[in-house]
């Protein structure tokens, strides 16, 4: 590329269209394939080689470069494809911020095993979505701030969070592979319990990795942030009493999701909380006083394909409201549980199952089917 003149060491907004013909309104991308970016330039404009065919950015002899700018390389698909490109070579440890979108739907940059730039405070909202990041990930000491959906990418194995983390907003969005989260030992403001990610305090959900082997929430829990939960592969979940708050898309994509237990404290519901979840057949709803949604958690076509069971005595209530009265389907259930398993010289014992169809001997915490007599039936235990 031939050299172009820059203002104070900053690559100017849309940068590609100065050296090559280039139109972002009909996406015709830029044939610029290879950039080398030298020392002395400071930050990269907003959008400056969006849409273009990168496949190999060096910025490794830069020491200064400190701000990339939003939609710097958005959907630049081929970028890190040629092999040679890799966080070490495109994000210089002098990289403070990554702004919105920076690298959104590069679907090859990897991070080849590599942590980010030392130096960084800052990933903006959905800086790395979509990215081709996989394997785990280290996130830097002196990183502060991760935005929504900063590191939505669905092949990420592993996340570690450092000490100097204050703030995490809904930012692991979609991570589909998910299997672990680590944090450092001083940070202050999270922790992890039962392989989840929860506030320091215990009463805020972060993240569910959707590759735990279970989906055990702890009680302390109040609210579960939105994005928190999704892509879960369980038919069964118990939201516990304890949960006050749901967020918006809290359990998006958990589309094999057949019964839901929802405690009785939940008084928040966010907007498309059970995004497609289209196949929950039960909805428990522990609660014997009716909070109304005033958002739209579930999809529409829930109300004409699963049933909504209710508290004993509270049915009339639920069917008048304006949003659970849309159900099709309500029955009323109670929670008594069982105290003991009977047997008699006729008839064969009890059996317990959990919803998935295994075999338990004693009633869990949730729904449980008991089976006796040729006969099943459903039974909640506190």
């Amino acid at each position: 590329i031939t050299p172009v003149k820059t203002t104070e060491g900053v690559i100017p907004n849309e940068f590609i269209k100065t050296i090559d013909a280039f139109d972002t309104y009909h996406k015709k991308k830029s044939t610029v394939k290879t950039l080398y970016i030298k020392d002395g330039i400071k930050a990269i404009g907003d959008y400056a080689f969006a849409y273009s065919s990168l496949s190999l950015c060096d910025m490794s002899a830069n020491t200064v470069l400190e701000t990339i700018g939003e939609g710097a390389f958005y959907e630049c698909t081929q970028l890190g494809s040629d092999g040679g490109s890799s966080v070490k070579t495109i994000l210089p440890n002098s990289v403070k911020t990554i702004a919105n979108k920076a690298f959104m739907s590069c679907t090859n940059f990897n991070n080849g095993g590599q942590a980010l730039p030392t130096s960084l405070v800052k990933i903006g909202q959905e800086a790395f979505m979509s990215c081709g990041f996989s394997g785990r990930l280290t996130l830097p000491e002196g990183l502060e701030r991760i935005c929504y959906s900063a590191l939505g990418c669905n092949n990420l194995t592993s996340l570690h969070i450092p000490a100097s983390v204050t703030t995490i907003e809904e930012a692991f969005w979609l991570t589909e592979q998910l299997g672990e989260v680590t944090v450092a030992e001083g940070n202050q403001n999270y922790t992890v319990k039962n392989g989840m990610l929860l506030t320091k305090d215990l009463t805020g959900l972060v993240k569910i990795p959707p590759m735990l082997d279970s989906y055990d929430i702890p009680e302390t829990v109040t609210t579960i942030y939105g994005t928190s939960a999704d892509l879960l592969n369980t038919k069964e979940l118990v939201i516990p009493d304890g949960v006050k708050a749901l967020g918006n898309f809290a359990f998006a994509w958990c589309e094999g999701l057949e019964t839901l237990v929802v405690g009785s404290g939940v008084e928040t519901w966010g907007e498309e909380t059970f995004f497609v979840c289209f196949d929950i057949k039960s909805i428990y709803l522990r609660s014997e006083n009716v909070v109304s949604p005033t958002t739209e958690p579930f999809a529409s076509a829930i109300f004409e394909t699963a049933t909504l069971y209710v508290p004993a005595g509270t049915k009339n209530a639920y069917e008048l409201d304006t949003y659970w009265g849309r159900f099709k389907n309500i029955t009323e259930y109670t929670t008594t549980g069982i105290s003991s398993v009977k047997t008699d010289s006729n008839a064969p014992a009890e059996q317990i199952y959990g919803i998935a169809g295994k075999r338990r001997d004693i009633l869990h915490h949730g729904l449980n089917i008991v089976r006796s007599n040729g006969k099943a039936r459903k039974v909640m235990k506190n």
